[in-house]
């Protein structure tokens, strides 16, 4: 089965198709410190969760994408082949749940749970955060109808603003600190979709008897349809 890892997007969403039934597709992800070494905040004041999509999955309305954040357990190992039907341990209860408007790109997660664990994690290296936090699972929610992509390879496409007080500073200077998943080694997906309908095969499904839809063997480590 082909890998859902290094690859340049990872998906968040679902969405039913008449011929594949619900199709949900969730993201685990490893943190990592973008160009610093130490978390070195006393206290976290604002954290926030920036997230550009650059694509959407499905061509059904929808006013937004409902997904909880919760944590991995499990280390994702560099040198596992996860792929569509992988998955590691997290924490039954969310960091925080999000309900995420297509047009939104940063979104506020003050008095989460999730604050509260980062505020446990501050003054550790990036070694040390990495031992105590395995990271993180983006899971859909509710009845979203639509899968976003976002680019993982970049700081623009994902990443947690942290910004806080350093010590031994006065309280009107303020820190930022962004955490990412550019590592392309430690990051999957995993979709989850009916196949009992799905025929052997790329391509399998005449377009004129699926309303001019091909099939998709990309990004997703699956097949799937979308609509160009």
């Amino acid at each position: 089965m082909p890998s859902t890892k290094n690859q340049n997007h990872l998906l968040l969403g679902k969405f039913k198709d008449d011929v594949l039934g619900e199709v949900s597709a969730s993201a685990y992800a490893e943190l990592s410190f973008s160009g610093f070494d130490t978390l070195n905040l006393d206290r976290i004041t604002s954290i926030s969760m920036n997230l550009q999509r650059d694509f959407i999955i499905t061509d059904a309305a929808s006013k937004s994408l409902k997904f909880d954040v919760l944590e991995v357990i499990q280390e994702i190992h560099s040198d596992t082949n996860y792929n569509s039907t992988s998955s590691v341990s997290i924490l039954p209860d969310p960091l925080v749940s999000i309900n995420l408007a297509k047009d939104v790109i940063s979104i506020p997660l003050n008095g989460s749970i999730l604050k509260s664990k980062f505020e446990s994690l501050l003054r550790l290296s990036e070694k040390d955060f990495k031992l105590k936090f395995k990271g993180i699972k983006l899971e859909p929610t509710g009845d979203s109808s639509f899968v976003i992509g976002f680019n993982s390879n970049t700081i623009s496409g994902f990443t947690f603003t942290i910004t806080g007080h350093k010590p031994n500073t006065p309280d009107s200077v303020a820190k930022s600190y962004n955490l990412n998943i550019t590592n392309k080694s430690q990051r999957f997906n995993n979709v989850s979709y009916d196949i009992s309908k799905f025929p052997s095969g790329i391509n399998a499904w005449p377009l004129v008897n699926t309303n001019n839809k091909g099939i998709m063997n990309d990004v997703l480590g699956i097949r799937t349809r979308i609509s160009f």
